[in-house]
């Protein structure tokens, strides 16, 4: 019985070659691509200024969260106080 070489990298497995590899990894199916990202809302030339022209990136809709106290930081300061205050007094009742 004869063995052959099995086929290099740069030609494809004869009819006497295939299967007889047993070190390669099984074939698998390729991964589900993932959905495309929205693109980016533009500003429409009706409303396109000079700050803001036409094609440019439209300015977010709705203003994050995290942004809502940038202007008066000392409120997010004064609430963190309080709910700190509350949450003491809460465990203080529970601890009796």
């Amino acid at each position: 019985m004869s063995v052959q070489e099995p086929p290099g990298p740069d030609e494809p497995p004869t009819e006497a070659t295939k299967g007889a590899r047993i070190d390669e990894p099984a074939p698998f199916a390729p991964p589900e691509r993932a959905a495309a990202p929205e693109p980016t809302p533009t500003v429409p030339a009706s409303e396109a200024s000079w700050s803001r022209p036409a094609g440019s990136a439209a300015p977010p809709t709705s203003v994050p969260a995290a942004d809502a106290f940038a202007d008066r930081p000392e409120v997010l300061v004064g609430a963190a106080f309080a709910g700190g205050f509350v949450a003491a007094l809460i465990l203080k009742r529970l601890g009796r």
